[in-house]
This record gives structure tokens, C-alpha cells and sequence, in this order.
């Protein structure tokens, strides 16, 4: 990136960082700890001033995290933000769509462009031919779990009693709580995912069937992003900053691959049965020398995609989220959807 386009980029992101600072009310207790994150934002990007790709990229991807931080703090703490009109139908109709047999290309060339240690290193991989559901779970999906199975409630969802003592399930968005959207992805831990999936007698896809069934194409080859070649923009997805809760998993007609699978990219990342592990020819970073024998210890999966608060420039094909002890804090720090398949 041109030297003056990424000083704007920078100073965009550490805007983005600003703004959930400026959500916090100045008296509440939460405000001292965002701020000592931002703070070390800052200090990060004066000790790395030779490699601006990275400050960008570690800066965007701690807006994000800063978003989780402002979700979790009560509603009297924020300052709220009027959300945008909801989209989607009442309750979308699921269906399972065929991938073919076909080749998934994962990873990063090592061609001198910026990309983090665990995506270095591009592999292709072949894929047989399998089942993969066209959205995300929703809320209303899971909700038919946690009644037939007795399964815990997911950590955004409330229950409430009405006026007759009946129990009523509400959501805890960002800055207010509501009747649970049916029609919204759930935002559960690998955990949670994998057991549902076994209770549907389905799965998790690896991460490179997911890569099949977001970038493939029937004639064999591969696009750079689901919906083919444009770069991101508001009509392929919930991302970029755009919004800060979730919407329908049937908005964005536009993001469909070229199998049919919606929202590959963006409303939330995507579990994978996948552990975390460097592709073939990996070297541990200079940047950050001391983390990557913790995040190959297999208790970590991959996450593709990527939610209402990721930047565009995160969506890459090669891109590899991860959550679990280390710098990501947790699941509790990712809003993390999943998709179901057979095969």
C-alpha cells in the first residue's frame, strides 16, 4: 500500500478505536481499561513504525475485540447508538446445497504482500464432494434445541417471564435488549456448535470445505472473495463497521458464492472443525516470537469469515481467525456463527 493511502487508512482505524471510547460514559468503570487498550494501541504502533501493514491490521483487528469489550459492559455504562433498519424475511427457509468434488486453494502466497504468520504459505487441497447448509444457523434454529435437548442458553440470549409467568426469550444486542431475533445468526463457542451439529446429526466443515463452498466455482476454478471478483462494499455483507449487530441470515442476496452459500463473509464468523496449525513451510514471526507455540497447542479451531465488526481488508481469502487462551481472550471475544454439513 502507497505510503499516503495507508497514513489515512491508520488514522481511520485509530478513529475507529476512538469512537467505542467516545460510547463509554465518562463515569463508568469500564472506560479506564478500554482506554489503557487504546493507549497500547498507540504504543504498538510507535514501536513498529517500519511495518505500517501490521499496525493497520493488529489495529482493526482490536476494534473489533473493542466492540466485544463495549457488548459486554450494561446498557447504562454506553452511550447508544440508533441502529439501522432490520433486514431480512421473518424466518428463512434452510436448505442443504450440493458442492462438488474440487480443489480448495488455503493460505497466503509468500509473494512480499503483508499477511499474518498462520495464513503464510498457500496449499491447495482436494475436497470431496459434500452437503453444506446455505446460512448460518439462526437463533430460531437453535432456540428448537435448547427446548428439545436442554441445552444452555447462548451468552447474548436472556430469559425473561411475562405478565402470565410464561418464559420469553430476549437478545442483548449491543446497546439495547429486544425480543430474540429469530432470523439472526446464533453466536455460540465451538462447543456449543459441535453439539448441535451432533444433535442434527451433521457436522462442522474443515476449513477447507468451508473454502470450497465459499470461493469455488463449478467450472474448477476459484474466486477472490464469495460473490466473485468486486471488493467488499455495503451490498455483499454484513462488515466493515457498517453496523454493530447483527441482521437476518438471508440479507445480502448479493453474497451468495457460486454454489448458493450465503453470507460466507460477514454477521458473524464461522466455526470449523479445523485446529489451529501453520500451513507447510511456516517460520515463527519476529514480531510477536513468543505466541505461536501457544496457538498450536490443538485446542484451538479455525475461523473463517467474519462478523459486523471486521474490516474489509480482513476479509481475504487466506485470512484465519482463531479464538482460545491467548491474545484473543476467549470465545467469549468473537462473534462466532457456524453452518452445518454432510459429508
Amino acid at each position: 500500500m502507497d505510503s499516503e493511502p495507508l497514513r489515512g487508512a491508520l488514522a481511520e482505524a485509530r478513529r475507529l478505536s476512538l469512537e467505542v471510547l467516545s460510547l463509554i460514559r465518562a463515569e463508568a468503570m469500564h472506560r479506564e481499561s478500554v482506554q489503557a487498550l487504546v493507549d497500547s494501541l498507540d504504543a504498538f504502533d510507535a514501536r513498529h513504525t517500519a511495518n505500517p501493514d501490521m499496525c493497520l491490521e493488529h489495529r482493526l483487528i482490536h476494534v473489533e475485540l473493542l466492540a466485544h469489550q463495549l457488548h459486554a459492559m450494561p446498557e447504562d455504562a454506553k452511550v447508544a447508538v440508533p441502529a439501522p433498519p432490520a433486514l431480512g424475511a421473518p424466518m428463512p427457509q434452510h436448505r442443504m446445497l450440493a458442492v462438488p468434488e474440487g480443489m480448495a486453494t488455503l493460505g497466503a502466497p509468500l509473494n512480499g504482500q503483508f499477511t499474518w504468520d498462520v495464513e503464510r504459505g498457500e496449499n491447495q487441497q482436494h475436497v470431496p464432494a459434500f452437503e453444506i447448509s446455505r446460512y448460518k444457523v439462526a437463533n430460531g434454529e437453535y432456540l428448537l434445541y435448547v427446548q428439545a435437548a436442554g441445552a444452555a442458553a447462548p451468552r447474548y440470549w436472556e430469559s425473561r417471564l411475562n405478565a402470565r409467568g410464561e418464559p420469553r426469550w430476549f437478545y442483548r444486542g449491543v446497546f439495547t435488549t429486544f425480543p430474540l431475533p429469530l432470523n439472526w445468526p446464533v453466536y455460540v463457542t465451538h462447543q456449543e456448535a459441535d453439539a448441535y451439529a451432533a444433535w442434527r446429526g451433521m457436522a462442522l466443515p474443515t476449513e477447507a470445505q468451508w473454502h470450497r463452498a465459499a470461493y469455488g466455482r463449478p467450472d474448477g476454478g476459484e474466486n477472490p472473495y464469495p460473490w466473485g471478483a468486486d471488493e467488499p462494499g455495503p451490498a455483499y455483507g454484513n462488515f466493515n463497521f457498517h453496523r454493530w449487530d447483527a441482521v437476518a441470515v438471508d440479507a445480502y442476496p448479493r453474497s451468495a458464492s457460486a454454489f448458493g452459500a450465503a453470507q460466507m463473509v460477514g454477521n458473524g464468523w464461522e466455526w470449523t472443525r479445523t485446529p489451529l496449525q501453520p500451513f507447510e513451510g511456516y517460520t515463527p514471526p519476529d514480531e510477536f516470537a513468543d505466541y505461536p507455540a501457544a496457538c498450536f497447542d490443538g485446542s484451538r479451531r479455525v475461523l473463517k469469515g467474519g462478523s459486523a465488526r471486521t474490516a474489509s481488508r480482513l476479509l481475504r481469502r487466506s485470512f484465519r481467525h482463531w479464538t482460545g487462551r491467548g491474545w484473543t481472550g476467549g470465545p467469549e471475544t468473537v462473534y462466532s456463527a457456524f453452518r452445518l454439513v454432510n459429508g
